[in-house]
Formats: structure tokens, C-alpha cells, sequence
């Protein structure tokens, strides 16, 4: 279920444009950076109607400060209407995963309270709707390397590099 009273931002970041859409119960989705404010919108999941005021410029600071290297934790009202009880489970489990630390899909299936679901995981990463507020980027193969990223592989080696946390190519 798509909320109808959606709103969106597009906010420049040190990593690019991003894309912010936002109910009245808290932030629906943000989008990976990209190259231009158009790219962001279109990587949006619903049409919506721009901000009429600043309601979204405290998660827009956050997140201008993280990809600046100057934010280690978020503090962010998320719509959580959408994903199932599993994927619930999962992003709260990944986003306790600390700035600069990484974790296996296998672990992070096992703090979730689903050991073995390591590839339910990696589909529940995959559908995150709040990087890097549920930080994905920080889940790793379980041989240490990257693994996959909507963002693509060199997004997420650069994120994991702003936090000092370095995984095998």
C-alpha cells in the first residue's frame, strides 16, 4: 500500500542528489545518490507532490552529514505501513549494525531472529526502502566480499570506505 498525502525533497549530498519521499507517520523512502535531482526523482517509487514546507530538512541534514563523514547514527521517523513482518525483522536487525562495522547475510538472518534465511535476507536488503538509514551497505557476503547493492558495487564500496569498514572485490 502506497500512502496517498505523499511528499518528496531533493537534496545534493557529497555522493550525489537524493531523493526523499515522506508521509505524515515519517520518511517512506530514500533514494541511493545519483548523478542529477531528475535521476533521484525518478528513482522514487511513487508520484508525489513536492515539500510545501521544511518537514523534510532534518533527515535532509542527516543525511547531507553522513555522506559528508560527519555522522555516525540517524534519528529518523520511518512510514514502516510497507514490507512484511520478515522484512521488519531484517531492517530493524541491520539497522542496529554499527557505523563503520560490517556483517554476513548469514548473521544478520541469525540476529533477526531467522537463522538460515540468509538469502530471504539479501531479498529483504534488496527491497530496502531507507538506505542508508537501514544501512544494506554494511551487509557482506559471508566471505567478506561485497556481495550485490541497488546502488551498484562501487556505491557501496564507497559508502563502506566513508565508515572505514573495507570488504574483498
Amino acid at each position: 500500500m502506497i500512502p496517498v498525502d505523499l511528499y518528496y525533497d531533493v537534496i545534493e549530498t557529497d555522493f550525489g542528489w537524493i531523493a526523499l519521499l515522506a508521509s505524515a507517520q515519517g520518511l517512506w523512502q530514500s533514494a541511493l545518490p545519483r548523478l542529477s535531482a531528475q535521476d533521484a526523482i525518478n528513482a522514487l517509487d511513487s508520484v508525489a507532490v513536492p515539500a510545501q514546507s521544511d518537514s523534510l530538512s532534518a533527515v535532509a541534514r542527516q543525511l547531507q552529514a553522513y555522506y559528508a563523514g560527519q555522522l555516525t547514527s540517524f534519528s529518523v521517523d520511518l512510514d514502516m505501513r510497507r514490507g512484511t513482518a520478515f522484512q521488519h525483522d531484517v531492517w530493524r536487525a541491520t539497522q542496529a549494525i554499527p557505523y563503520g562495522q560490517c556483517m554476513s547475510y548469514g548473521e544478520l538472518a541469525r540476529r533477526s531472529g531467522h537463522p538460515g534465511a540468509a538469502r530471504a535476507v539479501g531479498r529483504a536488503m534488496a527491497l530496502n526502502p531507507w538506505p542508508p538509514i537501514i544501512p544494506c551497505h554494511r551487509v557482506l557476503r559471508a566471505d567478506g566480499s561485497l556481495g550485490g547493492f541497488g546502488g551498484g558495487l562501487p556505491l557501496k564500496e564507497r559508502m563502506l570506505a566513508l565508515e572505514g569498514c573495507h570488504a574483498k572485490r
